[in-house]
């Protein structure tokens, strides 16, 4: 799970992108959605139709593929079907990419993504509450028709300490940067949806991949959730990836890197050991513990963040913290009033 130097395109906000090729020609994305159709009985019209791809063997026969290894932190998997990213439609009933999360040491399909052109209406089969959320317009296309959204490179590079580009990125990546704007929605059509259906990220995913139970979205705002979350995140080595693509902002040195590399790992650790000891507490039924472990899983992360500035000359810290707060891609809570305008 954890990231190196060349890899740190696997930030979250790659992973939300991945899959993403896109639509160029200019006709109107079409869907199958009956007018008439709540956004809730749409959703379950199209998880109907979908549930086939519960068998990853079906979603292979049918062309989806797991690109290089990712597991999106509260995305999981993502699988893509290079055809459909080659269309000029987005269809409801057709996702350009499914997403599978390991629970229990089986691969479970818990929601689909969508992939729009920006320049077209967005499909309104679910209504206003979907909540379609933009990427690029800086793109690093692959090879194999995937792209990376490379605009928080863009806005971060050139920098005092790096006059590199976000072009220089695509290049290190063996991609080839492009310029366009896309549209994505994610439904969580199988698994709990504390925030709601289509919100971008679901905060049930870091529980469930840790076998530990689902929080309501009361719990998770709670200071003890948001306490798991933090834990849950440093464990996963999310929070690395992170960096890792902090230090390609800063060009960061080799020493200076394998010095902070190591900070992160320790904090890996004891992010691990304090999620392991959530997972007693809740097979004890013993809130309190469980509490207590959340806390030092966090704790652990704000002293990694601090050992790890307090290794780095002012100018370099300044720039990667700042590319650190740029990484925060979208609300949880599906709110319609805050969802963008595609018109």
């Amino acid at each position: 799970m954890r990231g190196s130097g060349r890899t740190g395109w696997l930030l979250f906000l790659a992973l939300s992108l991945a899959r993403a090729a896109a639509a160029q020609a200019a006709a109107q994305p079409e869907t199958h959605a009956h007018p008439e159709a709540s956004a809730s009985e749409m959703l379950e019209r199209v998880t109907h139709l979908l549930d086939r791809f519960q068998d990853v063997e079906v979603a292979e026969r049918e062309g989806y593929r797991k690109p290089w290894h990712n597991d999106g932190f509260e995305m999981g998997e993502h699988w893509f079907q290079p055809d459909l990213l080659r269309e000029s439609v987005c269809d409801l009933e057709r996702p350009a990419f499914l997403q599978y999360l390991m629970i229990e040491g089986l691969r479970t399909l818990i929601g689909v993504g969508y992939v729009c052109d920006a320049t077209q209406p967005t499909p309104a089969g679910f209504g206003p509450e979907a909540a379609w959320h933009r990427h690029g317009p800086e793109l690093c296309r692959f090879r194999s028709g995937v792209f990376n959204d490379a605009s928080y490179y863009a806005r971060a590079l050139p920098n005092p300490v790096n006059d590199d580009t976000w072009e220089d990125i695509c290049a290190l990546w063996w991609a080839e940067p492009e310029r366009r704007e896309i549209v994505m929605l994610h439904t969580w059509n199988w698994i709990a949806q504390p925030d709601g259906a289509f919100v971008h990220e679901n905060r049930a995913i870091p529980f469930l991949r840790e076998g530990l139970r689902v929080r309501s979205r009361a719990e998770l705002d709670a200071p003890e959730g948001r306490a798991a979350l933090e834990t849950l995140r440093l464990a996963h080595g999310d929070v690395t990836r992170r960096y890792e693509g902090a230090f390609l902002v800063a060009d960061l040195g080799r020493f200076a890197a394998w010095s902070a590399r190591r900070v992160l790992r320790r904090g890996e650790r004891r992010g691990e050991e304090a999620v392991e000891r959530m997972r007693t507490a809740e097979k004890l039924g013993d809130p309190v513990l469980w509490a207590a472990a959340a806390r030092d899983g966090a704790a652990a992360f704000a002293a990694m963040r601090s050992e790890v500035a307090a290794g780095l000359d002012p100018a370099t810290r300044e720039v990667i913290e700042r590319f650190l707060a740029s990484l925060v891609v979208h609300e949880h809570h599906s709110d319609a009033s805050a969802a963008p305008s595609h018109e």
